[in-house]
């Protein structure tokens, strides 16, 4: 046996002994730059056989962590090679072996679960995409098989009881295993089951939420609040956003923009405009066009900003939510004609007080055509109103007036026998977080 993998296992062994969680955790990683010596002695491994190995750990290392060891080694020595499917074969052995020491050693290997849990989603995606380039299925197999054995530990780290020690113990690394389910059913597509998730943390039983770490609050507050993005539902995603933001670390600016990247979007949907400055500041550019088209009720350069970041919205599953951004571009368009309309009511001294609610529908004709959405100009001239406006353009008004006033987002009515909107003189454009989305 070399001079460096004798020191490792020792190391290996002193851990268990000691029941030294964070050292034993670091020495089961995954990671060249952890263990004494770095991983020099996996030249050497590559040229003995198992059983040599096996004997080895067998010698430094008491049951069972010498099974889990001898995985270990034989897992690094394929990851070394970048042989990630046979590496990813024996990770799962190796997390099996340790749920099963898990479930009778107890809390005090929380810190190696957590490695386990790190490395096993890491190498089941390389494995996947080593299969993808090899003209596998492309199923994500690994990655089931890593979401299989995390739904394992979640069930054993909470079904202790509550009231014991090592039951407290064990369950404080609940909300990690947690966060690292959702990550897996987002690369897996099946965010349905991040429902039971949410509904587990919700419990009674569950531990207290503030009892978690502040990095493991953030995190599973980020991914809550991009779920409820994805249901539609702001309100709630802008809760969970903005308490992610607020108990960030204010050093850690990568993790700021990303929560930042969801937030603002959510914010724009609910009617607040975020300063430009922050997008500058959070190089946060391609919301910056968003923000200014929206702010103008400039619905057609919205549309070209959308469509030209359209792929980085849908990696980040943000599309269809900022599409909707339209309706409240529309609204703000029509708010500023309605503006112009009532200053020169108010102007002319021959008018009535109430003509300022009373807004002729052929006032919205230039605005929309100039920015309105583009399929307006494709509309046919050619058959007009008495007034000479055109018929379609018309009835298209009429139709995007009649959407906003049933979401909520304008009070009033159309009179089309008159062809006015008739504005409410009590609050006619009512605040954007008031409105429905559909």
């Amino acid at each position: 046996m070399s001079g460096n993998v004798s020191r490792y296992l020792s190391a290996v062994g002193e851990a268990t002994e000691e029941y030294d969680s964070e050292l034993l955790a670091n020495l089961l990683k995954l990671d060249d730059r952890v263990v004494p010596g770095g991983w020099d002695f996996v030249d050497y491994l590559k040229s003995r056989s198992p059983l040599d190995i096996q004997k080895w750990c067998r010698n430094k290392v008491r049951p069972p962590f010498d099974k889990i060891v001898e995985n270990h080694l034989q897992c690094i020595h394929h990851a070394s090679k970048k042989e990630h499917i046979q590496a990813m074969s024996l990770q799962k052995k190796k997390f099996e072996m340790f749920l099963e020491v898990y479930k009778s050693e107890g809390s005090w290997l929380t810190q190696v679960m957590y490695t386990l849990i790190l490395d096993t989603r890491k190498l089941a995606m390389l494995a996947d995409r080593d299969e993808q380039s090899r003209g596998g299925k492309g199923d994500n197999e690994h990655l089931v098989d890593a979401k299989r054995l995390f739904d394992s530990c979640f069930r054993f780290t909470i079904m202790g009881r509550a009231t014991t020690e090592d039951g407290v113990k064990k369950r404080a690394g609940a909300l990690f295993i947690v966060i690292n389910q959702f990550k897996v059913y987002f690369k897996l597509g099946t965010l349905q089951l991040c429902k039971n998730l949410i509904r587990s943390v919700n419990q009674p039983n569950f531990p207290k939420f503030e009892s978690f770490p502040v990095s493991h609050r953030v995190t599973y507050k980020f991914y809550v609040g991009r779920i409820k993005v994805l249901e539609d539902d702001m309100a709630e995603a802008d809760k969970h956003l903005t308490y992610a933001l607020e108990h960030c670390h204010k050093e850690y600016h990568g993790n700021i923009r990303r929560i930042l990247e969801y937030l603002i979007p959510v914010k724009l949907i609910l009617g607040y405009l975020p300063d430009e400055e922050l997008l500058k500041r959070q190089e946060l550019s391609h919301l910056s066009g968003l923000v200014k088209c929206v702010k103008i009720g400039d619905v057609r350069k919205l549309s070209e900003e959308l469509e030209r970041n359209q792929h980085l919205y849908i990696s980040k599953g943000l599309y269809l939510s900022l599409d909707r951004l339209k309706v409240i571009a529309y609204r703000n368009l029509i708010r500023a004609v309605v503006s112009i309309h009532q200053e020169n009511v108010k102007a002319d001294a021959t008018q009535k007080a109430t003509n300022a609610q009373r807004v002729p529908l052929r006032m919205l004709v230039n605005p929309f055509k100039r920015y309105g959405d583009s399929d307006l100009l494709e509309l046919a001239e050619d058959k007009k109103d008495d007034s000479g406006v055109s018929i379609q353009i018309m009835d298209q008004i009429k139709c995007i007036l009649s959407n906003l006033i049933f979401k909520g987002y304008v009070k009033g009515y159309i009179s089309h026998e008159k062809s006015f909107l008739v504005l409410s003189a009590n609050q006619p454009f009512p605040p954007v977080k008031n409105g429905r989305l559909f």
